[in-house]
């Protein structure tokens, strides 16, 4: 048994000694295995801890004490569920969460210039960021950073189309002596050489996703940008995707999968293969969107959802050939928080300047405004409620990680098909930290 990540000391603290075993062992349900030359790679869920399996090891488990006693292998009637209860109830009473907020999601705009059919924002208000906004945005950031560094979030709508409020709040931000670094969400299409160039150095852009739809009819056809002109959108992005690049920014590409686009995502794949592989700071991941029936946003049937999970896992392999893949890893520790609403480190500056906690929450249930120091911790605490667990969690590997928030409009649902789809994410995690 080759050790490859660490377990946690303090959860295998928790867990104590192995119990007797009178009805013999099993492996535990918090267990996933991925086959590689020389064996099998194990990782636990719970204690964190991804092992080499030797073919002996793994054929004979009960041969090698040492799986008991790192919690691989469990007594028979053990409740595995209850063990990670117990785990999370004690790591979360030793938690503590951040004393300043240095993470802020800024909306520069809620207008875009494209219109994308599956877009989440395309029925709201369109308010933009003004200057004085832009001021006292940084001004917030200063009070209750506590002097630390910060991360910048430049979202909307499209951010780009209000570049101006990013100039301010980094040069108010840099007079003020407060270090940051920053990264956004864009379509990309808006960049031209002089603002990659600023966006590197003055706003110090080290990340941005960008996303794609298609090969070049597909994605203009998508995107329906407003000012495109007589340009190509695609091959302007793509250029831009280049340029960004070349700056030294990290350029992550989404690609959003539906049941009309998944082949030619495959196009798509093998023309940014052309263009990018081997580029360093390129990469790129799968995401499900909306159904669409020519005029509204349908409601994605669990079929279509399973044939989504299978398309994302063809893509996926195609990405890993061509050397194009995100790979995510593993995490060392147990999540305390599912993403930044429930995280206390974060929040969201809208564009008028009301604060929220969830990016797809632009026009209610707001915490507070930089006009104020206090915020709503009414609102606060509903971010952190969690959903019921159901009866297939007491056998689900996930478990002792899955945080579902009551209203967070993706981690609130659990199918199958999207379990499946996260224990194919970590194998591919696991072979990486292999």
């Amino acid at each position: 048994m080759e050790t490859i990540q660490e377990p946690v000391s303090n959860v295998l603290k928790i867990l104590g000694e192995p119990k007797a075993a009178p009805d013999g062992w099993r492996w535990t349900n918090h267990l996933v295995f991925q086959e590689v030359g020389e064996g099998t790679l194990a990782f636990n869920t719970l204690t964190r801890e991804l092992a080499l399996l030797s073919p002996e090891e793994f054929g004979s488990p009960d041969e090698c004490l040492e799986l008991q006693e790192r919690w691989f292998r469990v007594p028979a009637s053990i409740d595995d569920k209850s063990s990670a209860d117990l785990v999370r109830l004690v790591l979360e009473s030793l938690h503590q969460r951040p004393e300043h907020v240095t993470t802020y999601h800024v909306f520069t705009t809620m207008d875009c210039n494209a219109r994308c059919f599956y877009c989440y924002e395309k029925d709201r208000a369109r308010p933009t960021m003004s200057v004085g906004t832009a001021h006292k945005t940084a001004d917030y950031i200063v009070r209750h950073c506590g002097g630390n560094k910060v991360r910048l979030a430049w979202f909307g709508g499209e951010p780009l189309y209000n570049a101006q409020v990013i100039d301010l709040i980094c040069n108010d931000l840099v007079e003020r002596g407060i270090g940051y670094e920053s990264s956004m969400i864009s379509n990309g299409f808006l960049f031209d050489e002089k603002l990659i160039k600023r966006a590197a150095e003055l706003w110090r852009l080290r990340q941005i996703q960008i996303t794609l739809d298609g090969t070049e009819g597909v994605y203009n056809a998508v995107k329906r940008y407003v000012d495109a002109g007589e340009k190509s959108p695609y091959q302007v992005v793509l250029a831009n995707i280049r340029g960004l690049l070349d700056a030294g920014v990290r350029v992550i590409v989404r690609l959003n999968v539906s049941r009309a686009n998944a082949k030619n995502l495959l196009a798509l794949v093998d023309d940014l293969e052309a263009r990018f592989a081997g580029a360093r700071l390129f990469s790129v991941y799968c995401a499900m969107t909306s159904e669409f029936d020519g005029i509204d946003i349908v409601p994605m049937r669990e079929d279509a959802t399973k044939e989504l999970s299978w398309s994302i896992k063809n893509l996926d392999l195609r990405l890993e050939r061509a050397g194009l893949l995100e790979r995510r890893g593993i995490k060392a520790k147990i999540p305390m928080a599912q993403c930044m609403a429930d995280s206390g480190g974060s929040l969201t500056v809208l564009p008028d300047g009301h604060l929220g906690l969830c990016e797809h929450y632009s026009e209610d249930n707001f915490v507070g405004s930089i006009d104020s120091d206090e915020l709503d911790e009414s609102v606060v605490q509903s971010f952190r409620e969690r959903g019921e667990t159901m009866p297939r969690c007491a056998t689900c590997f996930e478990y002792p990680t899955c945080i579902r928030l009551r209203k967070c409009p993706f981690s609130a649902k659990c199918l199958p098909e999207t379990v499946a789809l996260a224990k194919t994410t970590l194998q591919d995690g696991m072979v990486s930290m292999y």
